[in-house]
């Protein structure tokens, strides 16, 4: 049988509450310790008789192992208050009781982690006499059980899954969820070079983490401050260490804090005058206005965060009218960040709960909006008249948007595609265009399906339905197979093989062949090349398209030339250099707006070159196109059709949303730059470069613009998504 002992190495204090629970689950872990020099004194400050009566019962297992009784005696030791002390004088009249050489304070809600940690906690005062506080890390448990975790328990383990524990005792070691914390080292630097760095925050951790001697109590008269609820632990170990700065310590935890919204600790965090008052008071009680800045600087930030008037705020010693204000902006951006990170996370579980119960579903209707959108194109370059394409606009769009909503997006994502679709929203109202707005939804919907795999499959469908064209106007099923007509040097014929116009069957090689060397850029082999400029030479002579056939010539040139690991793709010269050809392009488009050809002779030449584009704003009623025509935000009279694709930007969306987009295209230019991205160069390079003269790319066909799959790509790459399928 154990004996007890005059003086118990070790005095456990459990200043107790109404929690029969956490008592009884409390004095199960101190019952299994391999250390037994101890005693246990209980201080209930209760109302009824629930924690007596789970000590007595608790009572039967220590006699069991050959302890002593409440009533006979010596190892647990009960109170029961009078009068209710409250809860830091409950601690106090606990300690006052311990007989003890050591005082290890235990609050009801915790317990030692295993066996063995009453022993660990002895063996640091132990062996560093020096000190006169020693603290280990925690657990911090919130409650519950799981399969495996009940599993671990029946093992001998104590945590793992959920299901119904069998046994009251598996109840009161039942564990939902854990963490561990301990003091991190350069916290523990800080308190070793000063002890009251404490006071920018507790890193020692709660009471019961925590064992002191009590020699050191009794010599300089040291107890819980009672005026203090909230920082009262802090404050305790304040005093320890002023009187001797010499610690042990371990991380392993040691204890386990049982987590509840009941708690004291819970019930005062968000009580803003407890808050001020509290830090403000021990701020003063320890001078800390005489030490370094940063104290300050920390109960500014407090005090900033809960409220505090300036004037009141600035009356302590230290706080300056300048560092106030600095706390109130850094409070007022945490708390922007919160809202936001609260607004991320409920965004975040509606749109998974979404993409878990349609993600599948969305991705199939994803891609019959794309196809038809594909189908669509082709429909408008053949013969055929279509008198549905609004209503099937409306279908894909209604199609792509439920994609996007199935989708998870960052906090940037959203933003981007919040701000897009305002933009889209104005300029739809004021000109009756929704094009931005449908453009924003299929790129995001593009993402959320893949838009790797989105690519491919536009490319593909788009050239089969091509050759689908071609094959029926070859073989005299359907469509136009060549034109005979005045194209601007006197009548000829020119082929344009069911694509209902030569220059649209060489604009749909171009764009088909841009787009091939986007896709296929790092495999694409030199005869492959040399094949492409070949057959782009042959079309020439079929369609004589010049805008076309030099665009595809250069595009395949500078592939050759900017081929994977070539001294011109890692060098920036030619990036610089394609930023300015569409700095120059733009600049002619202006002019096109501004200067009327007839005027100038110099530009009536180059307008020549150009099949007379720049007279055909001027030629018009009412100069459509021209700066005249241009509104911040377009109107519903800007619906003219014209070249100069760029000029067409501004006069059908705006001034506005014209200079957001050409932005985004420099953006993207310069990404490419930056990455020593030859493909998405190269690309968005010729499709600025034809925009200029040309107006294939701004349409109301999504399928016409192969450049919004990769601006996706790169915008979400800049915006933070990691993994782009």
């Amino acid at each position: 049988m154990y004996q007890y002992l005059k003086r118990p190495k070790v005095s456990i204090c459990i200043p107790a509450y109404e929690n029969p629970e956490g008592i009884t689950r409390l004095l199960d872990s101190i019952l299994t310790q391999l250390f037994t020099d101890y005693e246990i004194i209980i201080t209930d400050d209760s109302k009824t008789d629930r924690v007596e009566a789970a000590v007595r019962a608790a009572e039967d297992g220590f006699v069991a192992y050959g302890f002593s009784g409440i009533d006979t005696g010596s190892r647990i030791r009960y109170y029961r208050n009078k009068e209710r002390k409250g809860a830091v004088a409950n601690w106090n009249e606990a300690v006052s009781r311990a007989q003890g050489e050591y005082v290890k304070i235990m609050h009801h809600d915790d317990w030692f982690t295993d066996e063995r940690c009453l022993a660990m906690f002895v063996e640091m005062l132990d062996q560093h006499p020096e000190a006169d506080m020693a603290f280990s890390g925690s657990y911090q448990v919130e409650p519950g059980m799981s399969a495996e975790e009940l599993a671990e328990v029946r093992k001998g383990r104590r945590f793992g899954l959920f299901v119904k524990p069998r046994t009251e005792s598996e109840k009161r070691h039942a564990v939902k969820s854990k963490f561990a914390r301990g003091i991190a080292e350069k916290d523990e630097a800080l308190l070793r070079e000063d002890f009251r760095n404490l006071y920018l925050g507790n890193t020692i951790g709660a009471p019961s983490a925590v064992i002191v001697r009590k020699s050191a109590l009794d010599k300089w008269g040291i107890t819980y401050d009672t005026n203090l609820t909230w920082l009262v632990d802090e404050e305790y170990y304040l005093q320890i260490l002023q009187n001797n700065p010499h610690y042990a310590f371990t991380v392993k935890p040691l204890i386990s804090i049982g987590l509840s919204y009941s708690q004291l600790t819970e019930k005062v965090e968000s009580d803003e005058l407890l808050q001020r008052k509290e830090y403000t008071y021990v701020y003063r009680k320890y001078d800390l206005q005489k030490a370094d800045a940063c104290f300050a600087r920390f109960l500014s930030d407090v005090l900033a965060k809960n409220h505090t008037q300036e004037k009141e705020a600035c009356g302590i010693p230290g706080i300056t009218p300048a560092m106030y204000r600095e706390s109130v902006r850094k409070t007022r951006k945490a708390l922007r960040e919160r809202r936001l990170a609260t607004l991320d996370y409920l965004t975040d579980k509606a749109q998974g709960k979404l993409e878990k119960r349609f993600g599948k579903a969305a991705n199939v209707l994803f891609y019959i909006g794309l196809l038809l959108e594909i189908a669509l194109v082709i429909i408008d370059k053949s013969d055929l008249s279509n008198p549905y394409t609004g209503r099937l606009f409306q279908l894909t769009f209604i199609l792509f948007l439920f994609c996007m909503l199935c989708a998870k997006w960052n906090r940037r994502e959203r933003a981007a595609i919040f701000a897009a679709l305002v933009l889209g929203a104005i300029v739809y109202k004021a000109s009756g265009r929704n094009d931005l707005i449908r453009y924003t939804v299929f790129m995001a919907a593009g993402l959320a399906a893949g838009p790797k795999r989105v690519c491919r499959t536009t490319f593909f469908a788009s050239i089969a339905g091509c050759l689908s064209l071609v094959l029926l106007s070859v073989t005299g099923i359907f469509g136009t197979l060549k034109l005979t007509q005045d194209f601007g040097h006197g009548i000829e014929t020119r082929w344009c093989l069911g694509l209902g116009h030569p220059n649209a069957l060489h604009c749909m090689a171009m764009m088909l062949v841009l787009f091939a060397l986007y896709l296929y850029y790092d495999q694409i082999k030199p005869w492959m090349l040399a094949a492409l400029a070949a057959g782009n030479l042959g079309l020439y002579f079929l369609t004589k398209s010049n805008t076309a056939f030099a665009v595809t010539m250069a595009a395949v040139l500078l592939t050759a030339l900017m081929r994977k690991g070539s001294r011109l793709q890692k060098s920036s010269v030619v990036y610089v250099l394609g930023e300015a050809a569409v700095t120059a392009g733009l600049v002619f488009s202006l002019l096109a707006a501004v200067m009327n050809p007839a005027d100038y002779p110099s530009l009536k030449i180059l307008d020549h070159l150009l099949t007379g584009r720049m007279a055909s704003l001027w030629d018009t009623t009412f100069y459509e196109g021209t700066l005249g025509t241009w509104h911040l935000f377009s109107g519903r009279d800007c619906g003219a059709y014209f070249d100069l694709g760029f000029v067409r930007i501004i006069y059908w969306y705006g001034t506005v949303a014209g200079a957001a987009v050409i932005a985004l295209l420099f953006v993207l230019l310069h990404r490419a730059r930056l990455d020593r991205n030859a493909a998405l160069f190269i690309l968005l390079t010729a499709c600025c470069i034809y925009t200029v003269p040309e107006a294939h790319l701004v349409s109301r066909y999504i399928a016409r613009n192969y450049c919004l799959m990769p601006a996706a790509m790169t915008l979400a790459s800049m915006l933070g998504r990691k993994e782009i399928l």
